[in-house]
């Protein structure tokens, strides 16, 4: 435990930490957005509806089954609360038992035809692999929640550069040399989440030299924390991907093709807060910080964050038919409607992101499961109404209203908590332009040292 002090005590250390994240994002964006781009041109917006609702399975419905327990991990692991190298198993374990959980769901669902004729258009041969890979998607997402809890963030700079270096080259070979459509973008899914599983498995082997122990008062306490927050997780994935779900069940897999490409633009605004984010929940967490320094440091990272947001949204809406047609081709220019219409909701989620980082640190994680209900119950209601009547823009206007109300909801039970105004979340100062340089340059700075000698 005496590593996460270390950590903890050393705030430059957090920030290059983030930085590093956020620049690792970036670097890889390039090579993400161009495998997309070929997936989109080769497969088309039907097959490539069909590619969209297989991801949901280990990217949206695996994170539901662990009933919070991932966020417990974080929350016990980084307040020092237990000692990582003594629930590493214990969190493995229940990984894979999670994993393989979601995947008996699955399976039932898709023998009961429950999903529809998307799922139902892949063979068997197919289908088993994506549910047998289930449980070690499991154990990966739960090996990474100890590594963010110990500020280990290299593992999680480890995994954003070779999950979508593995991704990119099985599916390039399955679907832009071999051919194979969407049969070889569902073969290409489960080779990248095997490999990435075994050696995120592997490096964490051998940092943490885990004991043969399991822990049931850890598992206790992971479950007590990690179900008062899961409501909120299971609102958040409702409010993320309900929309491409109903589509996929109720609508047809171009409209669902063409939607899952406007969604993945918008989201592309989430890079600076979903990097900052992990650290940002460590700091406030710290037992050695008080009220008065977690609110202040959260108000001044909130601002910048939702500023530098803003400017991708404005610039990203005013472009989207002209990116759409030279990116993913004019097939996909259907798409530009959709994509505008989301992204007030998606500006509005950075709010939320950060402000639930701020309950979840404090040990509150009910305070953020209240806006997801809030915010889910909203968009489902408005899914069920819009999508059989407009198809993707139903669908893009329930989920920025659902994604708005959350944000509002969070704002009234943040100020009403640490009783400060809305004016120090939004209205921009010179001096966090002089903040944001001086912890920029300190990140940076070393690694410009250290490559030049």
């Amino acid at each position: 435990m005496s590593s996460i002090g270390t950590v903890e005590a050393r705030p430059h250390n957090a920030t290059r930490s983030s930085l590093g994240t956020l620049a690792t994002r970036f670097a890889l964006y390039p090579l993400t957005i161009i495998t997309s781009i070929i997936v989109a041109r080769m497969l088309g917006p039907a097959d490539r509806g069909v590619y969209a609702f297989v991801l949901l399975f280990g990217s949206s419905l695996l994170p539901l089954a662990t009933f919070g327990a991932g966020a417990g991990v974080v929350y016990l692991v980084s307040s020092g609360k237990f000692d990582p190298h003594r629930v590493f198993l214990t969190s493995c374990l229940l990984g894979l038992a999670m994993g393989g959980l979601c995947a008996g769901v699955v399976g039932a669902c898709i023998k009961a035809h429950i999903f529809g004729s998307v799922v139902t258009a892949l063979p068997y041969a197919l289908l088993l692999p994506l549910l047998l890979v289930l449980p070690l998607q499991g154990l990966d997402f739960m090996v990474n929640r100890i590594a963010i809890g110990t500020n280990w963030f290299s593992l999680m700079n480890w995994s954003m550069i070779a999950k979508p270096i593995l991704n990119a080259v099985f599916l390039l070979i399955a679907v832009g040399i071999l051919r194979r459509g969407v049969d070889g973008a569902v073969v290409a899914i489960c080779a990248a989440a095997v490999v990435s599983a075994l050696g995120t498995l592997g490096i964490s082997l051998r940092r943490f030299h885990p004991i043969i122990a399991i822990d049931r008062s850890f598992l206790r306490e992971c479950f007590s924390y990690g179900v008062r927050g899961w409501w909120g997780d299971l609102a958040l994935r409702a409010n993320l991907r309900l929309d491409q779900f109903l589509l996929g069940l109720i609508g047809k897999s171009a409209q669902l093709g063409l939607y899952a490409v406007a969604v993945n633009l918008t989201e592309l605004l989430w890079v600076i807060p979903d990097s900052i984010g992990p650290v940002l929940f460590n700091r406030i967490a710290s037992a050695g910080n008080t009220e008065e320094q977690r609110g202040h440091l959260l108000a001044l990272i909130h601002r910048v964050l939702f500023l530098l947001t803003l400017l991708v949204a404005l610039a990203l809406g005013f472009f989207a038919p002209f990116i759409l047609r030279i990116t993913v081709g004019s097939k996909y220019v259907g798409a530009a409607g959709a994509l505008q219409l989301l992204l007030l909701g998606t500006l509005l989620m950075v709010t939320t992101k950060t402000l639930t980082k701020y309950f979840g640190g404090t040990g509150k994680p009910l305070k953020s499961s209240i806006p997801q209900v809030i915010g889910a119950i909203a968009s489902a209601a408005l899914y069920v109404i819009l999508i059989p009547r407009i198809g993707i823009a139903g669908a893009a206007i329930a989920s920025s209203i659902g994604y708005a109300a959350t944000a509002v909801v969070c704002l009234y039970l943040y100020t009403s908590d640490v009783k400060r105004g809305l004016a120090e979340l939004f209205l921009v100062r010179p001096t966090d332009f002089s903040w944001f340089y001086k912890r920029l340059s300190g990140a940076i700075s070393p690694v410009i040292r250290g490559a030049a000698s």
